[in-house]
């Protein structure tokens, strides 16, 4: 990586990585001194490879009006510990009062809540002691703040989205109960992207602080983007959907199809309602969504949230065949497509695409 320091946003944010007891003095006394005005808080995390939990929990812990003037420690030296304001995933200890967020003790159990029972991360412990206070921080940075929103349910899904997966990665913990292998892997994901920030075995030279701050970068865009969709799209739409869902018989007596005027993420919020209205798996199985005048998709209702398998598919007659073929087939003028898997087609009608549905859930 060249010229990196031109593209870390929190080049300013000094981090030190060392086991020097005079080198972390030497530092302490400029930024932290008691003489000065507005002394520094020290941030302890560990030294060496870094990983996805402490990075984030370090972000977490800038948006801390406590900790917004703060400065970072890499150590493993327990005496540096000992004189840090705040020390995450390192030292042995889980103490809200100390201020001390370690989760690698053998008897350490500790879990978010007894619905997910996954055990936390130095993220996730952060999180649950801290959350409301920076996820209202990120909001007044990002002008998205107001008295009226509901600071618990972003919380919450700011938990299910990002939080849980944070801690289950960093615990070994997986995210199915199977023994099968994967058919493919993501290397994409918030956690190999901050794993590839860290210096490789053909990098000797390499700043390991410098990167941090460059992981810091990643993890706080990831967060910022996180909240930035819960509170802004996310929560405004439940309204919408809960609308279609209640007025789901005016588009077919079966009550099984809903509609939407535009996108927006309703998948989010179907199985919260159908909850809510006790409702079964099996009452709702297709969506009709407008994207354009000349594009109405619909789409099939996953098992669960970000799954490809589906309650109701969509006619397999029809899966993968060629614009015309599909036309001759289903005797539908504008049918468009329908995915080879069945899972979503379109049509450049609301009455097409509506019929692509009532003979999916006929078949």
């Amino acid at each position: 990586m060249q010229n990196i320091k031109n593209i870390i946003k929190n080049i300013n944010l000094n981090v030190i990585s060392t086991e020097s007891l005079e080198i972390f003095n030497k530092n302490k006394s400029i930024f932290s001194s008691e003489n000065s005005p507005n002394p520094m808080k020290i941030v302890g995390t560990h030294s060496g490879c870094f990983h996805a939990d402490e990075v984030l929990a370090v972000v977490m812990i800038k948006y801390i009006p406590e900790f917004e003037n703060m400065w970072v420690i890499r150590s493993r030296n327990k005496e540096i510990h000992n004189l840090t304001d705040i020390l995450v995933d390192v030292g042995g200890l889980y103490d809200v009062e100390k201020k001390r967020f370690d989760h690698h003790m053998k008897e350490f159990n500790y879990v978010h809540d007894e619905t997910s029972n996954i055990k936390m991360s130095a993220a996730g412990l952060v999180f649950k002691h801290y959350g409301l206070t920076f996820i209202k921080n990120i909001l007044i940075n990002m002008d998205l703040f107001n008295e009226k929103i509901d600071m618990q349910k972003i919380y919450n899904k700011l938990y299910l989205n990002f939080i849980a997966y944070v801690d289950g990665q960093d615990n070994g913990i997986n995210q199915y109960n199977t023994e099968e292998k994967p058919r493919y892997s993501n290397n994409t994901s918030y956690g190999n992207r901050i794993a590839r920030l860290n210096p490789e075995w053909c990098e000797p030279n390499a700043d390991q602080s410098e990167r941090f701050k460059l992981a810091l970068d990643v993890a706080e865009s990831e967060l910022f983007d996180q909240i930035k969709f819960i509170a802004k799209v996310y929560l405004p739409c439940y309204n919408f959907v809960k609308e279609s869902v209640e007025k789901r018989f005016e588009n077919h007596e079966s009550g099984k199809i809903l509609y939407f005027d535009f996108g927006l993420p309703w998948k989010s919020h179907l199985k919260t309602l159908e909850e809510e209205m006790n409702l079964k798996d099996n009452d709702i199985l297709f969506a009709v969504v407008k994207n354009s005048e000349k594009d109405y998709r619909v789409s099939t209702i996953g098992v669960c949230e970000g799954s490809f398998e589906f309650r109701k598919g969509i006619v397999k007659s029809w899966r993968g065949l060629e614009q015309n073929k599909l036309i001759e087939l289903s005797r539908i003028e504008d049918i468009i497509f329908v995915h080879s898997s069945g899972f979503i087609g379109g049509a450049q009608t609301r009455e097409s695409a509506f019929r692509m549905a009532i003979c999916s859930i006929n078949e």
